[in-house]
């Protein structure tokens, strides 16, 4: 495990492997009690952001540049992860109340209590956040955004669900899947491919579905007592990864999307997890679970309370130290790893075992990685400070001391 001593020196993240056995398959459990989804270890006090004096020491000894630039507070409920667009400029969060996790999952026969809004929210090119846009029907925050929207369910009352695209600009919703059936917890893969889960009716087992860009649909439906949860691209866009919830069991399972007829890839994931300990293994590592170019799945393992990643294709898992929650893409100058200390800034190669660690921000928050517009340009990640009402919003721009300037 890393250091963390409060002096900053460098530590080292250790890696450790393992095989596990793939769990049989036992009778399914449809939760009905109602209760809030929500990340652990997470604060609601907002601290002062950090002087510029002292985060500049800590990038030094990090061999980097570091500039955290407040743009201010967005009215959330605080639980459920923003999205951003890739480019950075919009956000987008669900209002308070926070969906309890039987409507996350869509179990619920009915419209969730009070119905689920969302807000979109411009980031102005001079700092600061422009006026929130409350698209008026019922809407949940979907995982997934592209340039030109995000990802959203449509809850009916009759407890069936739709799957569309909100955009930044009109808060106008495409949908997608609107067949009468209960579409849920979609991901957009990097190619255009659209993964859901689907059930006949709230609270039923649900199906795995893809549907690729030439509209050809695959359908996985679910074992016996058994159910798909959280469909998941690999960054590189070769493998559709998927939970399949048992009775207090999970599998994780990977199919190869080159080969349609080909081996299914499985791991026993977990033998204590719920619907909800599960939502929150796929959540909590937010969209940077699978980073472009990547083949591998990273979550938060419930019960060993720290990131997971699995990598199917050599058949083997890395555990990192307990308590992290989230490891970004690479940046130019390494990675950010997350818990709830604070934001540490991994140095070298992949963030793997024998890199630096040292500590930028304390407290935790939940990072967005924007894209880099220029090969030469600073990295900036949005950093949402989690609120019982909301984010603080912070922009971090970090580099390496010999490749910022002041154009860039």
């Amino acid at each position: 495990m890393p250091r963390r001593n409060r002096d900053h020196r460098r530590g080292t993240i250790g890696v450790a492997s393992g095989v596990l056995l793939v769990a049989a398959a036992c009778t399914e459990r449809i939760e009905t009690e109602s209760s809030r989804f929500d990340f652990e270890g997470m604060p609601p006090q907002l601290p002062p952001l950090i002087a510029p004096e002292v985060l500049d020491e800590r990038a030094a000894r990090a061999d980097i540049t570091a500039e955290a630039t407040p743009l201010g507070f967005i009215e959330a409920d605080g639980v459920s992860p923003p999205a951003t667009s890739p480019d950075g400029r919009f956000v987008a969060v669900q209002l308070p109340p926070a969906p309890a996790w039987i409507d996350l999952v869509a179990w619920r026969g009915g419209m969730p209590q009070p119905a689920p809004a969302i807000a979109l929210i411009p980031l102005e090119s001079s700092g600061g956040l422009g006026t929130p846009l409350v698209p008026r029907e019922p809407l949940l925050l979907g995982r997934t955004a592209t340039a030109d929207g995000v990802l959203v369910e449509g809850p009916r009352p009759d407890g069936s669900r739709r799957i569309g695209v909100a955009a930044w600009t009109t808060g106008k919703v495409e949908w997608l899947i609107d067949d009468g059936g209960v579409a849920t917890m979609a991901a957009l893969g990097p190619d255009g491919e659209l993964a859901w889960c689907r059930s006949e009716r709230p609270g039923a087992p649900a199906g795995l579905r893809l549907l690729d860009r030439g509209g050809t649909l695959r359908e996985w439906p679910p074992p016996a007592e058994s159910t798909w949860m959280m469909p998941t691209f690999s960054g590189d866009g070769t493998r559709l990864f998927a939970l399949l919830l048992e009775d207090g069991r999970a599998r994780l399972v990977a199919f190869d999307l080159d080969a349609p007829g080909g081996e299914v890839e499985t791991w026993s994931f977990s033998d204590r997890i719920d619907a909800p300990s599960a939502l929150r293994a796929v959540l909590a590592a937010g969209p940077d679970a699978s980073p472009p170019g990547a083949s591998s799945w990273l979550l938060l393992h419930p019960e060993w309370n720290g990131l997971f990643r699995w990598h199917p294709a050599d058949d083997r898992f890395d555990r990192l130290p307990r308590g992290t929650y989230l490891l970004t893409r690479p940046l130019g100058s390494g990675r950010l790893l997350l818990d709830a200390e604070g934001v540490w800034h991994v140095g070298g190669i992949g963030g793997d075992a024998g890199s630096t660690l040292d500590l930028l921000l304390e407290g935790p928050w939940i990072p967005r990685v924007i894209e880099r517009s220029t090969p030469r340009a600073a990295d900036t990640v949005l950093l949402f400070r989690p609120d019982s009402s909301g984010y603080q919003v912070v922009e971090l721009v970090i580099g390496a001391p010999d490749r910022i300037d002041d154009d860039d």
